[in-house]
């Protein structure tokens, strides 16, 4: 998952790290604010690790060119 998307990754997490540092700095959440911002940094880190970049491919083969489909009716 990291390995092939690591700059999707990467972004997600520092946006998490980021976006927790600047609303409570190096402190641990004390009250139901410092507890949202822990869930929202969670989840943008947890989009970066999902995501995908968008040069990676589900494909095991990937073809650099796009390749004609054949119709479905067999013409």
């Amino acid at each position: 998952m990291i390995a092939g998307s690591w700059k999707t990754s990467l972004i997600g997490i520092i946006g998490g790290m980021a976006t927790y540092l600047v609303n409570l700095g190096p402190n641990l959440p004390e009250d139901g604010k410092g507890w949202g911002v822990v869930i929202v940094s969670a989840f943008l880190a947890a989009l970066g690790l999902a995501s995908k970049d968008a040069n990676v491919s589900n494909s095991t083969h990937p073809s650099p060119v796009a390749q004609p489909v054949p119709p479905a009716d067999g013409q």
